[in-house]
């Protein structure tokens, strides 16, 4: 054999040798460190197993209103199905001001059409009985949605959010009616209903039930704003109300979805090591996910090339590694959501560089074939997880609308019994309140103070933790609109005018 062919030879060997055993090197270290970490987080008490991070016990179908509700799924469905007959209470139409729908005389639906009072008492009408199958179903104690925790990978996550979201739009719609109408007794019914349906959730352990709960909340934070504005409550009807929105740890239902989330990655990955039909099309999905996230580059077509190896790849050297980097981010936002328990958006900014340093793959490198070789080693640490820090700030966002709520609630039972609103919030304590309330965005306690026009003013020191006296304006009013979370500090909104309202649906639809 001649010498050139000899060196080629020997060189290509060589190679071959040094990535085989470079290869060995990743999956044995990676396999080193994944039980490392596991390891820390045993010793740490944390939970690693589903059936212990479950549900306590499951309802039969006696006792369970999400089943009672998704039996009248398409009924509850095409109640709103084109239509757009309620007034949009809650709207922000300027720094700190928003609509109480129910002062409305018309107001125009996303399809430029004027609706009025009729249409929406004809709605309701209408659907008189599917309104009362509502009712009686959330009159059931528990709520589950029956995820199989333990398994059934490929069940959707989603469940009924399409139902459940018109069930609390049509709940709060018909609250907003007969306010209207002046019959408070069944608004409050309304109201009671579309709170308890959110509050109910607070057993399910899925990271997109969480956000589904959130969301609901926010529908029903504009609900009762709104009711708020409207003389004549009594103090019992109040401190219902305040009841059913008392008693929520959003945070902490996240913490607990999170943990459930990190115990069923480490199933998931054994399921993927075991089926090959499995593990294909996870990857494919994950790809499909990147691609989606990614505009077309040089690393979509590098991952084209590569993803016929990716699964023998990924289940024989890189799949602990993958899920190192999955657990340590997961367990970042676990930590973020218990310093939340205590501090508030600002202490997690605070301590995030100190505490939560993740050993991931460099940012730097995502970019180009640097992306496509980490997406292709790593795929699902880098686009599987639920959740991230907004996600974090969004929950915190969630939980401090609801303890306004409960603040307002009780500084209109204050008012109700002593004829003057409360100096402070330690004024409701222990009659109106248990505690006073938590400021969960901005740290500490929510703040307040008499206002002679207003009553009061209710606020969080917002996302920068600083108290601006109430200031409800954009931080840059050039590249944010105003919103309920987008000023400096987080105001419990005044009620816009008519006209300003009106005005403001009109530029809105136009």
């Amino acid at each position: 054999m001649k010498r050139p062919v000899r060196y080629c030879l020997l060189i290509v060997c060589g190679s071959l040798a040094l990535c085989l055993a470079w290869l060995v090197v990743e999956r044995v270290s990676g396999a080193v460190a994944l039980e490392r970490f596991l390891a820390e987080l045993r010793k740490n008490g944390e939970g690693l197993e589903v059936d212990s991070l479950g549900p306590a016990s499951r309802p039969d179908d006696t006792n369970n209103a999400f089943v009672a509700l998704t039996a009248r799924s398409s009924d509850i469905k095409a109640m709103l199905v084109g239509d757009d007959v309620f007034p949009p209470s809650g709207r922000t139409t300027g720094p700190g001001r928003a609509v109480a729908g129910q002062r409305l005389d018309r107001w125009l639906s996303i399809k430029k059409a004027t609706n009025t009072w009729g249409e929406a008492g004809d709605l309701l009408e209408r659907n008189a009985r599917v309104l009362t199958g509502i009712h009686l179903a959330l009159m059931r104690p528990s709520y589950d949605s029956g995820y199989q925790y333990q398994g059934g990978f490929n069940q959707p996550a989603f469940g009924e959010f399409r139902t459940i979201k018109v069930v609390v739009t049509v709940l709060n719609g018909a609250a907003i009616y007969e306010l209207r109408q002046g019959h408070r007794d069944a608004a409050l019914r309304h109201l009671m209903d579309a709170i308890r349906l959110p509050a109910q959730q607070q057993d399910e352990r899925l990271v997109i039930s969480q956000f589904t709960q959130q969301a609901l909340l926010s529908m029903d934070f504009d609900a009762v704003w709104s009711a708020l504005q409207e003389p004549g409550w009594t103090e019992p009807q109040l401190a219902r109300l305040q009841t059913a929105w008392s008693g929520m740890d959003l945070i902490t239902d996240m913490e607990k979805a999170l943990a459930m989330d990190r115990a069923r990655h480490l199933l998931y990955v054994e399921y993927l090591r075991s089926s090959p039909e499995a593990l294909d099309t996870a990857l494919g999905q994950m790809r499909t996910v990147h691609a989606f996230w990614n505009s077309p580059s040089i690393a979509d077509r590098v991952a084209d090339r590569l993803h016929p190896f990716q699964p023998l790849s990924w289940k024989f050297v890189w799949n602990e590694q993958d899920t190192l980097y999955y657990l340590q981010s997961t367990e970042r936002l676990i930590q973020m959501c218990r310093l939340a328990s205590h501090g508030g958006w600002g202490e997690i900014q605070r301590t995030a560089n100190v505490h939560w340093e993740a050993n991931l793959p460099d940012e730097d490198l995502m970019t180009g074939v640097g992306e496509a070789w980490i997406n292709y080693r790593f795929p699902f640490s880098q686009g599987g997880k639920g959740l991230d820090e907004g996600g974090i700030r969004r929950t915190l966002m969630a939980q401090t609308r609801q303890q306004m709520v409960c603040a307002a609630l009780a500084c209109h039972r204050y008012q109700l019994n002593s004829g003057e609103w409360p100096e402070n919030l330690t004024q409701l304590v222990p009659q109106f309140m248990a505690t006073t309330p938590r400021d969960r965005i901005g740290g500490g306690e929510l703040l307040y103070r008499r206002d002679p026009q207003r009553g009061f003013i209710l606020y969080s020191r917002g996302l920068n933790g600083v108290d601006d006296g109430g200031d409800p304006r954009p931080e840059n009013p050039a590249k944010s609109r105003p919103s309920f979370a987008s000023g400096k500090d987080i105001v419990w909104p005044e009620a816009a005018t008519t006209a300003e309202a009106e005005a403001f649906l009109m530029r809105a639809a136009n």
